[in-house]
């Protein structure tokens, strides 16, 4: 409940679930110098669906107050028969609200004449519509941000491994696998049958050749050989393979 305070008087006013203002029937009655402001509500200027009962705290203890909403307060300016109150109702209605409610301010400062709480009570009014719309606005720009955030997100293309490109030891490793699985045999059978296709296509004595460096076969052929030679005679001899089974 927020209450305003204007000379003497208080209005007190909430704003719904809906978002909309209500304001305390005995107050607004009280600023319009109402003897009896329920006898408003039996009337036919009021809408009984702009009426309600909050159970408000107060210095007398927790009790049911009767709020009206905003038509009706309107309904009791109009008639009121308090000197320029249908005049300024209107000017708040057709300029003040829809000014406030379309940009958040008002753009004509207009000072309330002192020593008149009725109009100071619509001034607050204006200001409670301004703080509400200052809110709604920020919500709506955070949620148009964390759309934005969203959508640029979504929009990020999958991260991805980067691809290494193997050596051609790495290579050859790979098609030996290649060819064990095509053929049946053991690793160490494959390799003494690549070895010796590869005597026979680069001419040489490998085993001697390696011994001679004391280094591995794959090794020497890495190293004074050729991997590329090793590695077309291990993958035709998988082409080999694969055709066979």
């Amino acid at each position: 409940m927020i209450p305003f305070t204007y000379n003497s008087l208080t209005v007190r006013t909430r704003v719904g679930d809906d978002g909309e203002p209500w304001f305390c029937l005995a107050d607004v009655g009280a600023v319009l110098e109402m003897k009896d402001p329920t006898n408003f509500t039996k009337s036919d200027w009021c809408d009984d669906e702009g009426v309600v009962k909050f159970t408000e705290p107060t210095q007398s203890g927790v009790q049911d107050m009767i709020f009206i909403n905003e038509p009706n307060l309107y309904a009791m300016v109009m008639r009121s028969t308090k000197k320029e109150a249908k005049a300024f109702s209107r000017w708040v209605t057709h300029e003040v609200l829809p000014e406030i409610r379309k940009t958040g301010s008002y753009s004509v400062e207009v000072a309330p004449p002192s020593g008149d709480p009725f109009l100071a009570m619509l001034d607050g009014i204006k200001t409670l519509y301004i703080r509400q719309n200052d809110v709604e606005n920020r919500i709506g720009r955070l949620e148009a941000e964390r759309k934005e955030a969203r959508e640029r997100a979504l929009a990020l293309p999958e991260p991805t491994e980067p691809t290494r490109e193997l050596s051609m030891r790495e290579k050859c490793r790979q098609a030996v696998d290649e060819l064990v699985r095509l053929s049946g045999v053991s690793h160490q059978e494959a390799w003494r049958r690549i070895y010796y296709e590869y005597n026979f296509v680069a001419g040489v004595n490998l085993t001697k050749r390696a011994e001679a460096k004391k280094l591995a076969k794959l090794d020497w052929i890495d190293k004074y050989g050729s991997m590329d030679s090793l590695y077309g005679i291990i993958r035709k001899m998988s082409q080999n393979a694969a055709k066979s089974a």
